[in-house]
């Protein structure tokens, strides 16, 4: 039996909790950065009921990892480690871009983006493809323009909060979401990409310099 996984979202402007279970995947959001501590934890116990779960039955908490808001990443990040500890289950941290692209609902090369500072982007290719994704290549930093003009060749469209940044035409502005946390993080749990709880930090927006890419731990996923 698959797995049932436990996801929280806190990345971006919309707070998420999903919970999946089989093929059926249970969700709830909030939109408002600044409500999803007061909201995260009710989100939560409202998907376990709907999906007829208690804590104790859930295999793995899955949580979108980054980059993003610091405010949010750090509440989401905080409850996941703590859940998982509570329940000494795994923790699967989920890199945000990845979510995102999946929860587009589109197929193929997608370009996704998240807005940082200074009119900044933070953004990789990934390819979509039978509701599984993949990145490919690194996790780049920096101005638009110079990234669209890296990851152009290509693409099918230019997805996630930052898209309108890259490429206005070819945009598709759109917000990750706990239910794609929630399958992206099965998938990893499937081949053993956990990271210990106690240990584990958020990819921060700080911890991104412009133009040094940095590697998925996504891309071994065996897509």
């Amino acid at each position: 039996m698959p797995p049932s996984v436990l996801a929280i979202e806190t990345s971006g402007a919309v707070c998420s909790a999903a919970a999946l279970s089989g093929d059926a995947v249970c969700t709830r959001s909030v939109r408002g950065g600044r409500r999803h501590d007061a909201e995260l934890m009710g989100m939560i116990d409202a998907v376990l009921a709907e999906s007829e779960l208690a804590r104790g039955d859930v295999h793995a908490i899955a949580v979108s990892a980054g980059p993003g808001s610091y405010t949010g990443l750090r509440i989401g990040v905080s409850v996941a480690k703590a859940l998982a500890e509570a329940l000494g289950r795994p923790l699967v941290a989920v890199p945000s871009l990845v979510a995102c692209a999946l929860a587009s609902e589109l197929e193929g090369n997608l370009l996704v983006a998240f807005p940082s500072r200074r009119k900044e982007v933070f953004a990789a290719r990934v390819l979509v493809s039978e509701r599984t994704a993949r990145q490919v290549g690194d996790t780049l930093a920096g101005e638009p323009a110079a990234i669209l003009s890296s990851l152009a060749d290509g693409l099918t469209a230019v997805v996630g909060p930052g898209a309108d940044r890259i490429d206005r035409e070819r945009a598709r502005v759109s917000e990750c979401d706990a239910g794609a946390v929630a399958r992206v993080g099965a998938a990893m749990l499937s081949i053993g990409e956990v990271v210990d709880p106690e240990l584990f930090e958020p990819y921060y927006l700080k911890e991104f310099v412009a133009g040094t890419p940095t590697t998925s731990v996504f891309a071994r996923l065996p897509f």
